[in-house]
């Protein structure tokens, strides 16, 4: 009998043993499956995470691209300043211009986009052992037209001086590279002196590109063009007017000298629909050349007369022409010139 009962508790025990090992590897089981979906479901949630984060990169780059390209936009509108680089490289680099017994002018390179716009930077020798000179660079050319410029520099003796020579932009008047710079360089003795008579008085060129590529301005009428003076000495034509001027409003001018003096060019009197609206123009322009300019009215005068720099239908003002040499002679023209832009 306790033989029989021992055998019956071994076999519960038995069955018993098997059910709890069965239950486990259940157990086991589900949270393996448990663990595998929770990693595919974090793994999953990672690349949906990544995707989003690359998705919101991409979106902050376009919204980047987009400010930028408006902001390029907004400063185009606003009239903001282009730099004025040419697209082909300059060759210029210390080229000797003028080598005599008093001095020597060395041009050591051109920077078109500098601080105050085209530049070209001379070195200046003075070679005398006891004569200070003074260089006066106030008259030039760029592919034959006149520029105003404002050079002035002292060299004493035996020494050197770096000096700039800043060229009008004529960007706006069609000359998108200067391939032909003239300078007229008047030395006299002393200190900052400026009358005749020169001790010397130097024409040089600079070809930027070579001279091989030197070209010259022609002015090519259109429509819109006004002649506001046409004699036997000059012309003068109206060429246009700038609106979206970041300064204010300006028109240009082409201005032929047919004569063979230097003329001086002088406004005043100026109004703009009907209010006076003073503004500086003085151009000297040299025998038989032309001149491209500008007379500029600031933001302010009209703001001060209440008006629109886009509603200017009446300018006016006096023109008075005459040899730059002798303001006593006869005046090549004098009058007022009224036009509609």
């Amino acid at each position: 009998m306790k033989k029989l009962y021992r055998l019956l508790m071994f076999l519960m025990l038995s069955i018993l043993l098997v059910a709890c090992t069965a239950s486990k590897e259940d157990a086991k089981e589900d949270k393996k499956t448990e663990s595998t979906k929770e990693s595919k479901k974090g793994k999953k949630n990672k690349s949906k995470d990544k995707s989003n984060d690359e998705s919101a990169e991409d979106e902050s780059a376009e919204d980047e691209s987009d400010e930028e390209e408006s902001k390029d936009v907004e400063e185009t509108k606003e009239g903001k300043k282009t730099p004025s680089k040419s697209t082909r490289p300059i060759a210029l680099k210390n080229e000797m211009l003028v080598d005599n017994e008093l001095f020597s002018i060395t041009a050591k390179s051109i920077d078109e986009d500098s601080e105050y716009g085209y530049a070209v930077y001379l070195l200046i020798e003075n070679k005398s052992p006891d004569k200070t000179y003074t260089f006066n660079i106030q008259k030039g050319e760029v592919n034959g037209v006149e520029v105003n410029l404002y050079t002035v520099v002292f060299v004493n003796p035996g020494k050197k001086a770096n000096t700039a020579v800043i060229i009008d932009d004529l960007k706006e008047y069609g000359i998108e590279e200067y391939t032909d710079i003239e300078l007229t360089v008047d030395v006299t003795e002393g200190k900052y002196t400026y009358d005749e008579p020169y001790a010397m008085s130097e024409s040089v060129h600079i070809y930027p590109y070579g001279k091989e590529n030197a070209t010259e301005f022609v002015y090519e009428a259109k429509a819109g063009d006004q002649v506001l003076v046409d004699n036997e000495y000059v012309t003068v034509i109206y060429t246009g007017d700038n609106k979206e001027n970041e300064l204010g409003y300006s028109i240009s001018l082409y201005i032929v000298n047919k004569t063979d003096k230097d003329i001086t060019v002088s406004g005043d009197d100026m109004s703009i629909n009907g209010y006076m609206a003073e503004a500086y123009y003085d151009q000297r322009i040299s025998a038989g050349k032309i001149s491209l300019s500008g007379i500029q009215w600031y933001g302010e005068t009209f703001k001060e007369n209440d008006m629109d720099e886009s509603k200017i239908n009446d300018i006016e003002f006096s023109l008075d022409i005459y040899p730059t040499d002798n303001a006593e002679a006869e005046h090549f023209f004098n009058g007022m010139l009224k036009f509609a832009p």
